[in-house]
C-alpha cells in the first residue's frame, strides 16, 4: 500500500514459479470481500470457485427464493475490477464441474466428465 492505494506488481519479477501463490493471495482477499458483502460461502481451489447460496423461502406456488443470486457476485466483482471468464460461468445448480470432476449433489455422485473418461480409458 502506497499513500493509501493498493498497488499490484503484475510483472512477476521472479518468473512464473510464485504466480499461483501471488494469485492465491489476491483471490483470498477478493473472497473475504465477497463474504463481507452477503455471499454466504465460497469454496475455491486455485482459480476454480464454487459459490453457495441457501434456500430462504419456499413459495406456495412451488418456486424457491434464495439468500442471494449470481448477479450479486458479478456486481461486486465488476465494481472491484475482478476479471472473470464468463464462458466458464455456470449459474447455481445441483450439478456442476469443479476441479475437473462432475458433481451431482442431488444424486450424491462425483465422477470424471465423459471427455476425461474417454481420454483416460484410451
Amino acid at each position: 500500500m502506497i499513500k493509501g492505494l493498493i498497488h499490484l506488481n503484475h510483472i512477476l519479477n521472479f518468473g512464473t514459479f510464485p504466480s499461483p501463490g501471488i494469485f492465491g493471495r489476491v483471490a483470498n482477499a477478493m473472497f473475504k470481500i465477497l463474504l463481507q458483502c452477503g455471499i454466504e460461502a465460497v469454496i475455491k481451489w486455485v482459480d476454480d470457485c464454487i459459490f453457495i447460496h441457501y434456500l430462504s423461502c419456499h413459495q406456495a406456488n412451488g418456486t424457491y427464493e434464495f439468500t442471494y443470486l449470481a448477479e450479486l457476485v458479478w456486481n461486486i466483482t465488476e465494481e472491484l475490477g475482478w476479471a472473470w471468464a464468463p464462458v466458464k460461468f455456470v449459474d447455481f445448480s445441483m450439478a456442476f464441474t469443479y476441479i475437473g470432476f462432475q458433481w451431482d449433489l442431488s444424486a450424491k455422485v462425483v465422477e470424471l466428465p465423459k471427455k476425461k473418461k474417454a481420454k483416460y480409458l484410451k
